[in-house]
């Protein structure tokens, strides 16, 4: 039997046509699915690098200052050696360098303040930190440490390469620029048995016979002479103070920031941002004589004020979040705690 033309089929019916389409949709459903799916996943990773990276900056801009904590070269002044501070507190206009002045060199290295809000720390006030909606204010959302670290930062050039002849004559250092040391710049120079704390009062980078010396004239010191004629086993330390706490960032989110000494004043700078917060605790080696252990860790109101000195470590922890949004099962930003103990090494 043939069939004519007219029988044949011609397209499909409404019924085949709404399975067809059904199954499109099922399929076109699944796509968008996997999409999102794979959308999120890749948001989640992105977003757990971000925090993992920035913690790990946050941690790694901390642990080398908490290390050099109260140094003043290979001396620890809290165990027997002897600073001499020449430096004069009243030719310098800012109260916290005065501060920096009159307290360097008394045992304490680091010290902390809890904050949740409120009223600074008066000794904060002295150091410049303000409260406020202005970027490099301190956060108030939440409550965190700040650390105040002081100490002489060691450099390649500070090494002297001359005797000096006298107590009173210019220290002759290998390469002040290196150091980034100028004039008018806070310095410590340290044998081990003996330290002096001096304003620098020449410009040691000038071009000329007296480049790479250190002058310590009266203009900017108490006297002129120094303990001893420091030899060529002692090293120039330009003196840091370092100030580190969460502070609104350039975006308006909390941020890790530091406030440190700089050619004569102080100055910000945002390090790591979406650190939400950081807490420490301080290690108290209670031990006579001290063995550099911590025998036990308090909160910063804890310690008491004569304890302080006795701080071996500080256990950092730092939460941070990610910059995205929405990136949790709860719509919420990722979060991650990462915590640090730092050995205060000149408390050995």
């Amino acid at each position: 039997m043939r069939h004519s033309p007219q029988n044949s089929q011609r397209g499909l019916t409404l019924v085949e046509m709404m399975v067809s389409i059904v199954l499109s949709l099922l399929l076109l459903a699944a796509a968008i699915q996997i999409f999102t799916a794979n959308k999120q996943t890749f948001r989640m990773v992105e977003a757990s690098s971000r925090v993992q990276e920035n913690g790990r900056f946050a941690v790694a801009f901390l642990r080398p200052v908490l290390r050099s904590a109260g140094n003043t070269g290979c001396a620890n002044l809290n165990k027997g050696a002897t600073l001499n501070r020449i430096a004069d507190p009243s030719r310098y206009g800012s109260g916290a360098i005065q501060d920096a002045i009159n307290t360097f060199g008394d045992g304490v290295g680091v010290k902390g303040y809890t904050y949740s809000g409120g009223a600074l720390p008066a000794e904060l006030v002295t150091y410049g930190l303000t409260r406020g909606t202005a970027t490099g204010d301190v956060w108030e959302s939440s409550t965190n440490e700040i650390l105040v670290i002081k100490f002489g930062g060691a450099c390649p050039g500070g090494n002297i390469v001359q005797v000096m002849p006298s107590t009173s004559a210019n220290i002759k250092i290998k390469d002040a620029a290196s150091c980034g040391i100028q004039q008018n710049d806070l310095v410590i120079v340290s044998d081990c048995q003996n330290a002096d704390l001096f304003g620098v009062t020449n410009n040691p980078n000038a071009a000329g016979a007296n480049k790479d010396t250190l002058a310590h004239a009266s203009n900017l010191n108490i006297a002129n002479t120094l303990t001893k004629a420091y030899g060529t086993d002692a090293s120039v330390y330009k003196l840091n103070v370092v100030i580190f706490y969460i502070g609104r960032g350039a975006s308006g989110e909390p941020a890790l920031f530091r406030r440190q000494l700089v050619n004569g004043s102080f100055q910000n700078e945002e390090l790591v941002e979406d650190v939400e917060q950081m807490r420490a605790v301080f290690g108290i080696d209670t031990d006579n004589p001290a063995d550099g252990t911590a025998n036990y860790y308090v909160a910063p109101a804890s310690v008491p004020n004569t304890n302080w000195a006795d701080v071996s470590s500080v256990r950092v922890t730092l939460t941070v979040r990610s910059k995205a949004d929405r990136v949790t099962v709860n719509n919420q930003r990722l979060t991650h705690v990462f915590s640090a103990t730092i050995k205060v090494r000149n408390s050995l």
